[in-house]
């Protein structure tokens, strides 16, 4: 009987974290069978989700693209205008969630362009009783309009290269198209 329990009770944990600790498309379509994700080729898509802030201080406007990362990552552009922006004022900027910080230091392009990662943070969250924690590591690199100009018709695949881990990632075309349309430089 007290195996019985205690498996009922260990299942009912394991169930119970699955459903906190689950990758979040898998917690939507649950709560929502309806639920289609957005299309991020369509350029339309992306301009509608584009946040666009003014500060009246500093007279800068930053815009930011809508996150398209899957799972726990975060990927999604960013650009400012205004007389203290970065000089290149484009960024694509991805956060990632994994056990390890893969401690990201470089970025390459499937054309072999090398370009320097800027560091943002890296944060331990989500640790368990086992002491098994993940790790939220967050970088940017700043490239020009130009640049992205040149794979608004393809897409942009990239590669963040790690000390623990390289990732790869891509931005559809219609996202890029979209984006860049909402910026007005």
């Amino acid at each position: 009987m007290k195996v019985y329990t205690l498996a009922v009770f260990c299942t009912a944990i394991l169930t119970v974290g699955c459903a906190v600790d689950g990758s979040s498309s898998t917690a939507v379509k649950a709560e929502n069978p309806k639920y289609i994700p957005p299309n991020w080729n369509d350029p339309a898509t992306v301009q509608a989700k584009i946040n666009v802030k003014v500060d009246e201080f500093t007279k800068q406007t930053t815009y930011v693209g809508p996150d398209f990362g899957s799972g726990s990552d975060m990927i999604l552009l960013r650009a400012w205008t205004g007389p203290r922006s970065p000089n290149p004022p484009y960024q694509i900027y991805v956060q990632q969630f994994g056990l390890k910080a893969p401690t990201f230091y470089a970025y390459y392009d499937a054309d072999g362009m090398e370009f320097e990662t800027i560091y943002i943070a890296s944060e331990i969250n989500r640790c368990n009783k086992g002491g098994f924690c993940g790790v939220r590591e967050t970088v940017a690199v700043s490239v020009t309009r130009e640049y992205l100009q040149q794979f608004s018709k393809t897409g942009l695949r990239f590669k963040l290269a790690g000390k623990n881990q390289d990732s790869v990632y891509e931005i559809p075309a219609g996202y890029i198209q979209g984006f860049l349309s909402v910026v007005p430089f």
